[in-house]
């Protein structure tokens, strides 16, 4: 128990610290960087390597799409994170990457906090999210910040567990 008060107290602190920046046309290399990251293909719905050409084009209709919003956490101005959340009538899909060279830090936790309640006080919508059902690490994390896992699904032949959360739901 010790440790978890710990580990919520760092994250809490964390999450102060954090500062978010909105994904600009300039960013188009490091996010196909990240993208491409070999986890980030492991643990994705679709695992192979993307081309450039084929992100290019993605992130051109992302970038102009209103429903679409995608945010770089930032500590003292280094990207520990990307939050991408594509909003639909009545919620918004959610997806979280870690830069490589920060996973197991914690930063996970303090940027999903801090995107699911920035998400949630702005929009009056519930907050999905989509999981590689293997994925234990990813699983702890939406768990860990209040999501509730809902249903399973499969996607060709890999199966992903969904999860939500609502503004009612948040620990503040």
């Amino acid at each position: 128990m010790a440790g978890n008060k710990k580990e919520s107290s760092n994250s809490f602190r964390m999450s102060l610290e954090l500062k978010s920046k909105k994904v600009e046309p300039g960013d188009v290399e490091t996010l196909f960087e990240w993208a491409n990251d070999p986890d980030a293909r492991t643990n994705s719905i679709h695992p192979n390597a993307i081309p450039y050409e084929g992100h290019q084009a993605w992130f051109k209709s992302k970038i102009l799409d209103v429903n679409y919003e995608m945010y770089w956490y930032l500590l003292a101005s280094k990207k520990l994170g990307l939050i991408r959340i594509q909003r639909e009538s009545d919620h918004g899909l959610l997806s979280i990457q870690i830069h490589p060279d920060q996973r197991g830090k914690g930063y996970g936790k303090a940027i999903l906090r801090a995107a699911t309640k920035e998400f949630l006080n702005r929009y009056n919508l519930k907050l999905h999210a989509e999981v590689l059902e293997k994925n234990l690490a990813s699983r702890k994390l939406f768990t860990s910040c209040g999501y509730q896992e809902i249903a399973s699904r499969s996607h060709g032949e890999r199966n992903f567990i969904q999860f939500v959360i609502e503004a009612k739901d948040l620990e503040i």
